[in-house]
């Protein structure tokens, strides 16, 4: 850990402008309530706790906004993330936080790959940190959570804003617990790809081609949430090849990207890519992180 003082108000900031994206493709308004508090935590590992829980209000949110705001309350702030889905029963608000129990109902959490760790993770986060974290619902309007942190003794004399040590990218894929797999018959891009997404705190299965995929598979208790193949693979196989044999196995349609460097008449137009995202090489860091996150978002349409 390494507490700091330092103003909320660009921390709160930058969770929102990176989450943005995702916000706008569900239509969802993401709102920040502007705030003067200074508050002390570590401000790297607060922010993945706050990814998390606006992260999840985009995803089950199905109108209007996912707010995000504080409240000072007795010598500490509650930061709070107000997202507009069903909400959440009563009973199972006390099991939020345990690890590999979802938010959603078991199909729509099945659809999606979830395993219901990112909750746990933030838990003990918290924990470790020493603020206490808080989950509030109400049938039909939605679901609170907030996490309470001291505020500053006293305001420095020169508070700089809060810039975060890691990418956007890194902590919104934290926050999410995704795991890849990648298949890739060169192993320097196959290493490179791989060394990209756990920088940004990811999961990664790397193999040269499906059949080695499925292997190192069997060593996992957990479906992956994403796909990822190079179009051109060693021999007869392709990356659709790839995919196609990775979802018959697993049983499960994981939402997946091809990597090309073809012209666009060998890939678009086929039945096969319709429900793949297609990436052109060369492909930016900023490219790749948008279209995962995205496709990992796309892959659940039901609310809690």
């Amino acid at each position: 850990m390494h507490l700091a003082d330092f103003a909320i108000a660009s921390l709160l900031e930058h969770v929102a402008s990176t989450l943005a994206p995702l916000a706008r493709d569900r239509q969802i308004e993401l709102p920040v309530h502007h705030s003067s508090a200074v508050g002390r935590s570590d401000p790297d590992l607060l922010e993945r706790i706050l990814f998390n829980f606006v992260a999840n209000a985009i995803r089950y949110s199905t109108r209007g906004a996912v707010l995000v705001g504080c409240r000072r309350q007795r010598g500490f702030l509650a930061i709070e993330v107000w997202g507009t889905g069903p909400g959440i029963q009563q009973e199972r608000l006390e099991a939020l936080f345990q690890e590999f129990v979802q938010l959603g109902t078991a199909a729509s959490d099945h659809n999606h790959g979830s395993v219901g760790l990112g909750l746990s993770i933030a838990q003990r986060t918290a924990a470790l940190l020493g603020h206490t974290i808080q989950v509030m619902s109400c049938s039909g309007k939605g679901t609170c959570f907030r996490v309470e942190i001291p505020l500053a003794e006293s305001r420095p004399d020169r508070l700089t804003r809060y810039a975060p040590t890691t990418t956007g990218a890194d902590d919104c894929a934290t926050a999410l617990f995704v795991s890849f797999v990648v298949v890739e018959d060169e192993r320097d891009q196959r290493e490179a790809i791989g060394l990209l997404l756990r920088d940004w705190g990811c999961h990664v299965v790397s193999a040269a081609s499906a059949a080695e995929a499925l292997e190192l598979l069997q060593d996992h208790l957990r479906l992956p949430n994403l796909l990822l193949a190079d179009y051109r693979l060693t021999g007869d196989e392709s990356g659709l090849a790839a995919i196609r044999a990775i979802r018959s196995a697993l049983g499960e349609n994981i939402p997946a990207a091809i990597i090309s460097g073809d012209c666009p008449s060998v890939v678009d137009g086929s039945n096969e890519t319709a429900d793949l995202a297609l990436l052109r090489k060369p492909v930016s860091p900023e490219r790749l992180h948008h279209c995962l996150v995205s496709l990992l978002f796309s892959a659940s349409s039901h609310p809690v």
